[in-house]
């Protein structure tokens, strides 16, 4: 039995069966448990199933993301769980470093490794490369204090969603979800942010100097975008503000959920439920202070939204702007002292492009 076997990844999807099928390919045969909740309006054919793995469980539910995530809780029966993007990679030998330190340190309820994004240029037939977090995982620490309201303020302030692409234990996050499922807010994002709020709350999680997340960027239309009204699109600053009814609920669940945690020491649950949300919102203001940061991240949002992309090729072109590969990205990680398996990682993109070819 390899450590692998210890984990389930759960993996939703709607109406994008295609990059659905990539995935399960990659996971086949693995070891890992890979968990398909497909809400798409048609199943996947048979004939395209039978090819995979017995690892591989796909389910065709056409229920709300909430309902089919609820709806596997109690069918994981692993020791660990890990949600995974349907068009996104973890890289094999990153997660059995998250598994392996999870078996060997009990004070840890989670674990991750670093991340870059990657898109495609599709006429060019490349694989591009980015930081979505800059190299702010890289030793990233804020849930690893003692204090489970220092956890949840560092990790709100300096939010990266390490603990949602993580490998985590079930019962914390069998937990978290519960509490996801149970009740629906509408802000953007929500089930993220309360599964962050959640989990560094209950427990230290460690992110470790290894690549292991592959996080897509413009591959495909995200589903929140092409189909409106899936999600709620007010952001969290906003709701906060102005939403008082529901800002009591939200902070009634999560201190609910915060009592069932044992901790040794006093806390007021409520003030630690608003604590985290306004450490959040401050680490939002303060990201976007920057005149500068501003205008770059409009003038980069018109260019991902509204223009073609032989339009974008021709501007990089024109502007000089190199953009580095796939590739390239991880070898900036690793000249940070970052961990980086270039065997698989040569592997996923021959996967994209191949993918690609079609």
């Amino acid at each position: 039995m390899t450590v692998l076997e210890n984990l389930t990844l759960v993996m939703p999807t709607y109406q994008r069966q295609e990059y659905a099928l990539r995935n399960m390919r990659y996971w086949s045969n693995t070891g890992v448990t890979l968990r398909v909740l497909d809400g798409s309006d048609t199943p996947i054919e048979n004939r395209l199933l039978d090819s995979f793995g017995d690892n591989v469980i796909y389910k065709h539910d056409s229920r709300s993301l909430y309902e089919r995530i609820e709806g596997v809780l109690s069918e994981v029966d692993t020791k660990y769980i890990a949600l995974i993007g349907d068009d996104e990679f973890y890289i094999i030998s990153a997660v059995e470093s998250c598994i392996n330190e999870l078996e060997q340190d009990d004070s840890i309820v989670a674990c991750c490794g670093c991340c870059i994004g990657f898109d495609v240029d599709k006429n060019a037939g490349k694989a591009y490369g980015w930081l979505p977090y800059g190299y702010r995982n890289i030793g990233y620490n804020e849930t690893m204090h003692d204090s489970p309201e220092e956890r949840l303020g560092g990790h709100m302030q300096n939010y990266i969603p390490t603990l949602l692409y993580g490998i985590t234990r079930s019962h914390p996050w069998k937990a978290a979800f519960k509490i996801v499922t149970e009740r629906k807010f509408i802000f953007f994002a929500a089930w993220e942010l309360q599964f962050e709020m959640y989990i560094s709350f209950s427990g230290k999680a460690k992110v470790l100097k290894e690549l292991m997340w592959l996080r897509s960027n413009g591959e495909v239309e995200p589903v929140r975008c092409k189909y409106k009204g899936i999600e709620p699109e007010v952001r969290f600053k906003e709701w906060w503000g102005s939403s008082s009814k529901q800002r009591k609920e939200f902070i009634k669940v999560m201190s609910s959920a915060y009592k069932g945690e044992k901790t040794e020491i006093s806390i007021n649950y409520d003030n630690a439920v608003i604590h985290g949300c306004n450490s959040y919102i401050k680490g939002l203001d303060s990201l976007r202070s920057s005149r500068s940061t501003k205008v770059r991240v409009l003038f980069f949002n018109f260019i991902k939204y509204f223009i073609p992309g032989s339009f974008k090729s021709f501007l990089r072109n024109l502007l000089g702007r190199k953009r580095p590969t796939f590739l390239e990205v991880a070898d900036s990680m690793r000249e940070r002292g970052v961990k980086v398996d270039y065997d698989n990682l040569i592997e996923i993109q021959e996967t994209i492009y191949n993918f690609h070819r079609k």
